[in-house]
């Protein structure tokens, strides 16, 4: 028994932080998609580039811009899911 309180507490707050986490880089990725997908589907078009090779690079993109994104969100999340962590 002896842990059991402290595992609790942990898988909480990592519970809570992966949630925002993955909230706000979906929030993100969405967002990019929405502001540019005229650019993207042009430039695609100009270039020549089937549709799944476009989606594939822009897949790419975020994954290579996604520690940025971390550095960026990082301070909300650990906010965020602080107050959950502790309403729970």
């Amino acid at each position: 028994m002896k842990g059991s309180l402290d595992s609790y507490i942990w898988k909480t707050v990592a519970g809570s932080y992966l949630a925002c986490l993955a909230f706000l880089l979906f929030l993100f990725i969405v967002f990019d998609l929405l502001i540019n997908m005229g650019g993207y589907v042009r430039s695609a078009d100009n270039l020549g580039i089937p549709f799944m090779t476009m989606i594939g690079r822009w897949a790419r993109f975020h994954v290579v811009s996604s520690p940025w994104v971390f550095v960026t969100v990082a301070p909300f999340v650990t906010v965020i899911a602080s107050m959950f962590s502790l309403s729970r």
